[in-house]
This record gives structure tokens, C-alpha cells and sequence, in this order.
């Protein structure tokens, strides 16, 4: 017959074996989660990366059409006025074209502002893209936009333009490249 004793051994053994089998089976499992964790925050970071590089597009199709490029061109190299009055009468509201033309591109450059200010799109990225033109046409807008924020107590008028202007000198300096002559002869 069986001893008792054995009995309570071999009930002792299987008692610890399946505290054994369960604490490995934690283990394993705690393994393949920690593994799928990492494998769905490399995900994260590659759908967020597509993310950014379809933004980026989007921002340089827009930038780099023709119409764009024409008319950030004629504003920055073309247009002069003296006065907020003088810029008014030449391209204000009464002026639907040319209303039109600088409506856009600051557009662009204040939807562009506003995703780098929300961390979607990287400034370096977007500096590599455009570089010098936004810093141009907002030092020589900033005054009529500033005169608009003013005269229409709307202080939040361009923004994200002017947060990504701030965002291009950044990023210009930390990389030391000087202050361009972009689109000016030099000597």
C-alpha cells in the first residue's frame, strides 16, 4: 500500500511544480508583453513619422507651385508701399487679386506655423524646405500685420506665421548659417 507520507510528498511536489509552471508561465508572458509594447510604440513612431512626412508633402506641394512660388516672389521683390494706408489701397481688400495673393501664402505659411508649434511637422524639416522665405516676407510683412492685429483688436491674426518666422531664425542660428541675401544680388 502507499505510505501516507509519500502521498503528502508527491501532493507537496505538485503543488510547488504547478507554482513553478505558473510563475515561469508570468515570466513568458510578461516577456511578450513587454516585447508587443515595444513593438506597438515602433509602430506609433513609424505612423507618426508617415504622418509628418504627408503633412510635409501637402506643405510642399502648396509651396512649391508655381502660383505660390510667383506670387511669394512678386511680394517679397515687387511690392512696395510707405505707409499701412499706401499698402492698403494698393493691395487691401479693394484689390481682390492682390488680396488674394498674400491671403494665400500667408495661409500657407500660418497652417505651416501652426503644425510645427503643435509638434507635428519638425521645424528642421520644414526650415530644409523653405529656409529664408518665410523669414522675408514676415520681416517685411510683420508691420501691416501687425497694424491688422491693432486696428481690428484681433491680436491673434498669423500666429502660427509669426511662431514659425521665430521657429526659422531659430533653427537658422543653431545651424550658423548667416542672415541671407535671399533673392538679392550680391556684389
Amino acid at each position: 500500500m502507499v505510505d501516507l507520507a509519500l502521498l503528502q510528498s508527491v501532493s507537496y511536489l505538485a503543488g510547488a511544480l504547478g507554482v513553478c509552471v505558473a510563475a515561469f508561465y508570468y515570466v513568458l508572458n510578461l516577456r511578450i508583453s513587454q516585447r508587443n509594447s515595444k513593438l506597438a510604440l515602433k509602430a506609433q513612431e513609424q505612423t507618426l513619422e508617415t504622418r509628418q512626412a504627408q503633412l510635409l508633402m501637402s506643405i510642399l506641394q502648396n509651396y512649391s507651385s508655381k502660383e505660390f512660388q510667383t506670387d511669394m516672389e512678386e511680394m517679397a521683390y515687387v511690392w512696395k508701399w510707405s505707409d499701412y494706408d499706401d499698402f492698403m489701397s494698393k493691395y487691401g481688400m479693394e484689390n481682390v487679386k492682390e488680396t488674394g495673393k498674400h491671403a494665400t501664402v500667408f495661409q500657407i505659411y500660418e497652417g505651416t506655423g501652426v503644425f510645427v508649434k503643435r509638434g507635428l511637422v519638425n521645424p528642421e524639416l520644414v526650415y530644409d524646405l523653405m529656409r529664408e522665405s518665410v523669414i522675408v516676407i514676415w520681416e517685411k510683412f510683420s508691420p501691416i500685420i501687425e497694424s491688422w492685429r491693432t486696428r481690428f483688436s484681433a491680436p491673434q491674426i498669423y500666429l502660427g506665421f509669426e511662431f514659425l518666422y521665430h521657429e526659422m531664425k531659430k533653427v537658422r542660428d543653431e545651424r550658423g548659417h548667416p542672415a541671407s541675401s535671399f533673392g538679392r544680388v550680391t556684389p
